[in-house]
């Protein structure tokens, strides 16, 4: 089976240096406009895969992150009410950020490959299922995190979701040092 379009959903985060400490979970760290940015290595291990099967297949890649929305209700509200558009500005400054620091993923570490990069306010799961449908993805390729049992019976988690819901098939990756199966 030969794919022509893959979707890899990747898992970054922009730590705050001053409040977090340095993270040392294999995770991928580089920066954007003097930000640190890190890539999940389970997202790494899941981009090249991916890229990999782009090359033999001629296929074409694409790139996913979901920002969280900011609401402008709940914890917002209160003792101290943040502007609709302050939090704007900060959700746009969010998704430039993202779309930034896919590609600088993307320059890093599939240059070689057709791609193109999407960051998107929303819920992962539901974001990437979007991104799946709109572009007719052919596989979706994603690393797994072990969320824990617990969060999974009550929550569920995104891999789960996307395993359930995506149209097209989805190729999961265990975490590092767990066996696959």
């Amino acid at each position: 089976m030969a794919f022509r379009r893959i979707l890899v959903p990747l898992d970054l985060d922009f730590p705050d240096t001053e409040l977090e400490p340095p993270l040392g979970d294999g995770r991928e760290t580089f920066e954007i406009d003097g930000r640190p940015v890190s890539l999940a290595s389970v997202s790494l291990r899941a981009l090249m895969l991916a890229a990999e099967l782009c090359r033999k297949d001629g296929a074409s890649l694409s790139l996913v992150h979901a920002v969280p929305h900011l609401s402008t209700h709940g914890m917002y509200h209160g003792p101290v009410n943040f502007p609709t558009k302050l939090l704007a500005e900060i959700q746009d400054r969010a998704l430039g950020l993202a779309a930034a620091a896919l590609q600088k993923v993307r320059e890093l570490r599939c240059p070689d490959v057709a791609a193109d990069v999407v960051a998107k306010c929303g819920n992962p799961h539901e974001v990437v299922l979007h991104e799946a449908q709109r572009q007719g993805a052919d596989l979706i390729v994603l690393g797994a995190h072990d969320p824990g049992r617990i969060a999974r019976f009550f929550i569920g988690s995104t891999t789960d979701r996307l395993i359930r819901e995506a149209p097209c098939p989805v190729l999961v990756l265990p975490p590092a040092g767990k066996p696959a199966g």
